[in-house]
């Protein structure tokens, strides 16, 4: 089965170190999409280092699309905050993984549609018509801290120009890819974030259900080379079409982090308190789980 992006060549992958000149860049444009054409930037490599035992690898798919906005992230990080502790303690080596696109509803890949008078593309390959952003964070190897700061940047991620749609199927196959490279022994990935890809262009011209059954195609693939695929919902907002019809369509179990509910007298300090305790709870019953018979 031959499963590409329209436009791939159009994606752009590219290692944490490499977020501030991304960032400092794509203030002074227009837009992010504008930045990363003039910018050239190249994703860590997935080769373990010398001593780094590979024999079990964990990848955090983070998705980081406007629904990820303001608390969904910030819990994200307090989630992979308590998860990289366990996972160190552990000795267990791990990566994470970010996931968006650079604009807003299409972007080269569309324009190329239109220009090329709207090819329908060949059978059995993904249909996409934006452009993937895929940020290594935090490769294998490199520690979660760096400076006295986590490898994964909230605060500037966090700037709504760095939130635009999702494309969960894409960073999948790069997280699935390193995991490849690496030679990793027990694989598992956790998808965090509302496990719902969208984008409006390719909703708009490929009947408005290709993504979500791109995403499953992937998920079956990578499953059954003996993956184990995890997600946690970090947004809490159940609706028609949400995560938990999401994950049903995908067949990955999925788990909530816990709700903040100030009204209800839960403090920040309690909340960030309960996603560390989900954090190290999920990690267990993550590592207690078969994985699926390749």
């Amino acid at each position: 089965m031959r499963m590409v992006p329209f436009k791939p060549e159009y994606d752009v992958c590219i290692g944490g170190s490499d977020l501030d000149e991304m960032i400092q860049a794509a203030l002074d444009a227009r837009s992010v999409a504008e930045a990363l054409e003039g910018l050239e930037f190249y994703a860590p490599a997935a080769s373990p280092s010398p001593g780094v035992d590979v024999s079990r690898v964990v990848t955090f798919v983070v998705d980081q699309s406007g629904s990820q906005r303001g608390r969904p992230v910030n819990d994200t990080l307090i989630f992979l905050d308590e998860a990289a502790r366990v996972l160190e303690e552990q000795g267990i080596a791990f990566e994470v993984i970010g996931h968006t696109t650079p604009d807003w509803k299409g972007g080269r890949t569309y324009k190329a549609f239109m220009a090329e008078g709207k090819p329908y593309p060949e059978s059995k390959t993904f249909w996409r018509l934006n452009e993937a952003l895929v940020m290594v964070h935090k490769s294998v190897g490199e520690s979660w801290q760096e400076e006295g700061r986590p490898r994964f940047k909230a605060t500037a991620v966090d700037h709504m120009r760095f939130h635009h749609e999702n494309f969960d199927q894409v960073a999948l196959q790069e997280a699935a890819t390193r995991l490849d490279d690496l030679d990793a022994g027990e694989r598992t990935v956790v998808l965090l974030g509302d496990m719902c890809p969208n984008d409006e262009a390719t909703q708009r011209h490929a009947d408005g259900g290709s993504i979500l059954s791109d995403l499953a195609r992937v998920v079956d693939d990578v499953q059954s080379r003996g993956t184990r695929i995890f997600g946690v919902d970090v947004t809490n907002h159940p609706a028609p079409g949400g995560p938990e019809e999401a994950a049903k369509a995908l067949s990955i179990p999925v788990t909530a982090l816990p709700l903040f509910e100030r009204r209800n007298g839960l403090t920040g300090e309690d909340h960030a308190a309960a996603v560390r305790a989900f954090a190290g709870e999920f990690l267990s019953g993550m590592s207690s789980a078969p994985a699926p018979a390749p």
